[in-house]
């Protein structure tokens, strides 16, 4: 019985770590992996690979100091919800892109960033990302519109822990952002068809 009971208390887990995070596009619920990878620093005009794991938060010491700064990269996969083999899957103009929710209601996009499919793998990456330490919460955002807006996007995920902060830094940044994660409304679902 204790074993059953143990057993059952795994499974929210396992259904999590089986679909991170959803989104619905056409009637179709999808399910999305981030994958953070070693960030990228710019060198003259150009990004160049570095071991510094994403996401990177570029602090107030790093923010006058460009040649400092760490940009974060994260590969992104869709596959089809209940699909056990994780089959990476296209959805038409589909793009994330990063947000702030600043404390002071100054919300804002990121910023430039690069966003590509690979084509062999289907794997989508998201680069270039300058997270810059503010008042306020990280998010990544997706939409199939033509701009980077809030209006016409849905929440993918808060990003609750960066990098290069302490245990203590993050916790901070999670309770200024409530986390753990809200509970949000389901993805709109958007016009589109997926390729």
């Amino acid at each position: 019985m204790k074993v059953l009971i143990l057993s059952l208390s795994f499974l929210p887990f396992f259904a999590h770590a089986h679909c991170p995070h959803e989104i619905g596009v056409d009637n179709q619920i999808y399910c999305v992996a981030v994958e953070w990878l070693e960030g990228e620093r710019k060198i003259n005009g150009q990004f160049e690979s570095t071991t510094f794991p994403s996401p990177h938060l570029i602090t107030e010491a790093e923010k006058t100091i460009p040649q400092k700064w760490i940009y974060s990269k994260a590969d992104i996969t869709l596959w089809k919800k209940g699909d056990s083999n994780h089959e990476p899957q296209s959805i038409k103009n589909f793009r994330v892109f990063h947000y702030m929710f600043m404390a002071s209601g100054m919300h804002h996009d990121g910023g430039t960033y690069d966003f590509s499919q690979d084509p062999e793998s289907g794997v989508y990456r998201i680069q270039s990302l300058a997270f810059q330490k503010m008042r306020g919460c990280w998010s990544l955002r997706w939409t199939t519109a033509a701009e980077d807006n809030v209006d016409t996007s849905a929440p993918l995920m808060l990003i609750s822990r960066f990098s290069n902060l302490s245990h203590e830094e993050n916790a901070m940044a999670e309770s200024l952002c409530g986390y753990p994660q809200p509970v949000e409304s389901p993805a709109p679902q958007h016009e589109h068809s997926h390729d």
